[in-house]
């Protein structure tokens, strides 16, 4: 499975065990690199003479920038919000008083967001 990450973050990769040398696809030597783009890394060590590879496939999300504003909403009011609809995770904050803080349209109650 992929590891997934935002666009611009920095994903640190490590060897599972002590080995005398790392061989890494781009072109590091060290026990751990960190990445910064999205793509397949591979590792290749030696140790007691035989040989180990792994591979991780790093995949990145966008970031979705929307029109924010401040809502206020009347004691025991609700109101549905939008997100745009699309292959996203979903994380609205605050989550509190929020139905579904995982999905793109969910339903608030009192409170201010």
């Amino acid at each position: 499975d992929p590891t997934h990450a935002c666009i611009d973050d920095t994903v640190r990769l490590s060897a599972n065990q002590v080995c005398p040398s790392y061989q890494w696809s781009t072109g590091e030597n060290a026990p751990q690199i960190n990445v910064f783009q999205p793509g397949w890394y591979y590792l290749s060590t030696i140790m007691n003479n035989c040989l180990s590879q792994d591979s991780i496939r790093i995949d990145s999300f966008v970031h979705v920038s929307m029109n924010t504003y401040s809502l206020s909403l009347c004691l025991n009011e609700t109101k549905q919000l939008f997100a745009p609809l699309g292959s996203y995770t979903y994380e609205w904050n605050p989550n509190y008083e929020i139905d579904n803080d995982s999905i793109f349209n969910p339903v608030i109650l009192s409170g201010s967001y």
